[in-house]
């Protein structure tokens, strides 16, 4: 939680002082690889066991507690991908999310799969262009959602009346 978190920056942020906080991160890490490991750690030759919480209450198996999942979910973009004489099309994201005001090919997202014929035919309605190619489908995952990503060449630019405002034409 961001009180838990905040909590946590304050009591490092006493604890370490004007030390380095790379160094203690690494040691943290190797720490809890090698000695208080998730699934029977080695107790009996801890050197932090005198000041263990978890040990002197006798909850070591239940540390560390996991938070509940997020739940992912499945989004597909299909960018649109125009390329006539050197020049393409960007557009930049005004939507209030993690890739706001970055630049990106014209995107339809759905949040549904749709079969290849049903976004072509979206894709010809909008931009009165049919694609010439079509890409495999790329998957990304992040914590939260899965992204299915398939870009679709057009060998022409749209007509300029169909163009978004948040469109630009680049060389």
């Amino acid at each position: 939680t961001s009180a838990g978190k905040k909590m946590f920056e304050a009591l490092a942020a006493e604890l370490l002082g004007d030390n380095p906080p790379a160094i203690h991160n690494q040691a943290i890490m190797e720490f809890g690889a090698l000695q208080c490991v998730p699934v029977n750690p080695n107790c009996g030759i801890c050197p932090l066991a005198e000041q263990c919480l978890a040990l002197q209450r006798n909850a070591v198996a239940q540390r560390p507690i996991k938070s509940t999942k997020i739940k992912t979910r499945n989004h597909y973009f299909h960018f649109a991908l125009f390329e006539n004489a050197g020049k393409i099309i960007i557009q930049k994201r005004i939507e209030k999310d993690i890739w706001q005001h970055l630049f990106q090919l014209p995107l339809l997202e759905t949040e549904v799969a749709l079969e290849t014929d049903e976004i072509e035919r979206i894709l010809f309605e909008n931009y009165q262009i049919k694609p010439v190619s079509v890409s495999e489908t790329i998957k990304h995952i992040l914590s939260h959602q899965k992204i299915h990503a398939r870009v679709w060449k057009f060998e022409a630019l749209p007509d300029q009346k169909l163009f978004q405002e948040n469109w630009e034409v680049i060389s």
